[in-house]
């Protein structure tokens, strides 16, 4: 007869889950298990392992959203709802958005720098009330890397401590290199980040692209409670405009196209300075200035169309939207011990002149002389 044995074996503790912090749910940082709205996170490690090119590579990961790649870092955005171009999403790079209230541009998130980027926070749903009407259908908030004296806690830390550069290329014709250094000297920590990108040649015809992007970021860490952040990115970016094929030349694999002579050209400077005191456990304040100077100019293919009188004539546009922004906001928390319930009450002052400037031009298809020349499109390209 067999004997039964009794055989116990030690339960394991369980390891308890890191802590995930976001700032996007209310502006401050909290756990995102309090946060009441529906926000998904893209850590450092998903965004290190994903070893992205673009921004739609990294939120196309996220359930509920859909990033649509148009070529080139261009793109349209679909955050449950139907892809679409209209002005339903907000972008912002720490907090604050990266276009004034009103000007709105779908292809924006390529003013991103993405070697920068420490966190990604996409708020799937509307967060009108906390950002305003252009959050209506989401928001999507770019954490950038800070530098080593708040992301490193040894003080008796100094010099480099982190960087890397990276170099790649594939046979389509894209090139690419990031690079980030970081330093630290006593209570300043600084940091540069940034990337340059450019297809020439590639396997659709007037195709090509250039991007470089910039971060340049220098942290105070006055005390425990007191800390100043300034930071300055630039992006510069290039594309042609090669328009849409009809699914007969993509069925034979024909990938020409008659618009040769369509652009698109981002300008784009936003400098950032902010305050963060702590004045206990229960209160803390922040003060930001910030200068964003943006323009956006093209001939854009979306824009030719065929002449109703003329079939050996297309009418189109160049334009150039463009604004410089002054913006202000101060901000304060405070806790309470009641049902562990908090306010939060600030000010923000945003003043953004801007511009628009459209001009109708004519081009001519076929052998008839242009109306508008190849020496008159590089010339508007050149004063924008």
């Amino acid at each position: 007869m067999a004997r039964r044995q009794n055989i116990t074996e030690p339960v394991k503790a369980e390891r308890p889950r890191p802590r995930v912090l976001i700032v996007s749910g209310n502006r401050t940082v909290q756990k995102r298990t309090e946060a009441p709205i529906a926000i998904s996170i893209l850590n450092a490690q998903t965004i290190k392992d994903t070893r992205a090119n673009q921004l739609d590579q990294l939120l196309n990961k996220v359930t509920g959203v859909f990033m649509v790649d148009l070529g080139n870092e261009q793109h349209e955005m679909s955050i449950r709802q139907p892809m679409s171009t209209q002005s339903l999403f907000l972008y912002l790079e720490d907090g604050l958005p990266i276009r004034t209230t009103g000007i709105y541009n779908h292809n924006a998130l390529l003013e991103m720098n993405m070697t920068a980027t420490r966190q990604i926070e996409i708020i799937r749903g509307p967060a009108s009330s906390l950002y305003g009407a252009e959050a209506v259908g989401g928001a999507v908030n770019v954490i950038t890397q800070p530098s080593p004296v708040v992301s490193n806690g040894n003080p008796g830390a100094q010099g480099i401590s982190t960087g890397y550069l990276s170099v790649q290329g594939n046979n389509n014709g894209y090139k690419r290199a990031d690079g980030q250094v970081g330093i630290r000297a006593g209570k300043w920590g600084f940091i540069a980040s940034g990337y340059y990108a450019n297809r020439t040649d590639g396997p659709i015809q007037y195709s090509d692209f250039h991007k470089t992007a910039v971060t340049f970021r220098a942290d105070y860490k006055a005390s425990d409670r007191l800390t100043w952040t300034n930071s300055l990115t630039y992006v510069n970016y290039y594309s042609d405009m090669y328009g849409s094929l009809d699914s007969v030349h993509f069925a034979q694999k024909n990938y020409n196209t008659p618009y040769s002579f369509t652009y698109r050209k981002v300008h784009a400077l936003r400098a950032r300075s902010q305050l963060d005191y702590r004045w206990n456990e229960h209160g803390e304040t922040r003060a930001i200035l910030a200068y964003r100077d943006n323009s956006t100019g093209q001939n854009p293919s979306y824009y030719i169309k065929n002449n109703a009188t003329d079939p050996s004539l297309a009418d189109g546009q160049i334009n150039n939207s463009s604004f410089h922004s002054f913006l202000a906001l101060v901000q304060h928390q405070q806790k309470f011990d009641w049902m562990g319930s908090k306010l939060i009450a600030g000010i923000s002052a945003d003043i953004s002149p801007s511009t628009y400037v459209a001009n109708y031009i004519r081009n001519s298809w076929g052998n008839a002389a242009p109306l508008v020349t190849p020496g008159q499109v590089a010339k508007a390209r050149r004063n924008e």
